[in-house]
């Protein structure tokens, strides 16, 4: 069964963030809320590296426009000019 849901990793806070949307993914889950505390201490710590990669991460696991837009949610909210 696949729900059409996404779920916040903070649930995986401890896990390495690849591993979480592998486990994400593995459960039913089609989408992925990242939580910037769970990439850096704090939300404008996150460089556009970090969010690179976890795109990448994510995108291996995820369809892409899941990924992306949450992607882009994390760059709007510490202030990135990223679409």
């Amino acid at each position: 069964m696949e729900f059409r849901h996404s779920i916040c990793n903070e649930a995986f806070e401890k896990w390495q963030f690849a591993d979480a949307c592998k486990a994400i993914r593995r459960i039913g889950y089609t989408g992925i809320e990242i939580a910037p505390f769970t990439l850096a201490e704090r939300p404008t710590d996150v460089t556009a590296a970090q969010r690179t990669l976890a795109e990448a991460q994510a995108a291996d696991v995820f369809a892409r426009a899941r990924v992306l837009s949450a992607i882009a949610e994390l760059a709007f909210r510490i202030g990135d000019k990223r679409p």
